[in-house]
């Protein structure tokens, strides 16, 4: 069993990398919006 902590810590992991993506898509989204 994992103790509360370590899942908290790995909550937390998984939402930073998912934060990263969010802004790489909007920053991708951004240029070609004003591309077209």
């Amino acid at each position: 069993m994992k103790s509360k902590k370590e899942r908290i810590k790995e909550i937390k992991k998984d939402i930073e990398y998912y934060e990263e993506k969010l802004v790489e898509a909007k920053v991708l989204l951004d240029l070609w919006m004003k591309r077209k």
